[in-house]
């Protein structure tokens, strides 16, 4: 199945809007319940800037768990819709 960016834009921007009103109406998890600190965190150099990232379940590495890696989306847009998936670190390297 292909998607096209617009469709993957309108789904993410949908995908936004139901969680920030599930939120609101204190129907499901607030952003402070899925916050977890990083086990480790910083800036990796880049042309033109640099790029922030945090990972959690780093102990997974040794074990040979394939990482999952999270690119949010575009410049100004938040990674706190992303945090959810640090639940995972349980099993796998999470880098966000």
């Amino acid at each position: 199945m292909k998607i096209n960016r617009r469709d993957f834009c309108r789904g993410t921007f949908i995908l936004i809007v139901v969680s920030l009103i599930l939120m609101v109406f204190g129907i499901g998890n607030t952003l402070a319940d899925w916050v977890i600190e990083p086990t480790k965190a910083g800036f990796v150099p880049v042309k033109g800037g640099r790029i922030w990232y945090r990972m959690n379940g780093n102990e997974h590495f040794a074990k040979g768990k394939t990482p999952l890696i999270v690119i949010h989306g575009g410049p100004g847009f938040s990674h706190h819709y992303l945090l959810p998936l640090v639940d995972l670190a349980d099993e796998r390297p999470v880098i966000i």
